[in-house]
């Protein structure tokens, strides 16, 4: 059985605000360009060009309400538009209908797990056309671990 590749890097963030955002899509960004074998100046150049730096509509899925709203609180101080919702098969809807800069991710839900919804998103859209990331209200290195 194949399946789309999905890897990267665990980041922690505290303190969720557009300029930590632009930093982490960067970085995610130069990544996926290096994995892709185009990281040339010009590509860096373009990756870091202020227009298209700050991520301004989110969607934020996870399916316990109060993470949920955790989040998105601190994201709405921060300035951000933002579409939320508890269920998968909602945000796979939403990323079919409208268009979204970034997406956080609950890697632990009930019914379809986020790496399962992730597997799904890879199949529609590259790394860099639409940025993922990974957030879980775990604090144990062991229950963010995905196994086989």
């Amino acid at each position: 059985m194949n399946s789309p590749a999905i890897f990267g890097d665990i980041h922690t963030m505290s303190e969720p605000s557009k300029l930590a955002l632009r930093d982490e899509l960067v970085r995610l960004k130069k990544r996926v360009a290096q994995l892709e074998g185009v990281l040339t100046p010009n590509t860096v150049a373009n990756i870091e060009s202020p227009e298209r730096l700050i991520p301004e509509r989110l969607l934020v899925v996870d399916d316990h309400a109060i993470n949920r709203e955790m989040i998105c609180s601190r994201l709405r101080i921060a300035g951000f538009d933002m579409v939320e919702t508890g269920h998968a098969q909602a945000a796979l809807e939403y990323i079919k209908e409208q268009s979204f800069d970034l997406i956080l991710l609950d890697i632990m839900m009930s019914g379809m797990s986020g790496l399962e919804v992730l597997s799904v998103i890879r199949k529609e859209y590259s790394m860099g056309e639409l940025p993922v990331m990974i957030v879980t209200a775990r604090d144990q290195s062991q229950d963010m671990v995905a196994r086989p």
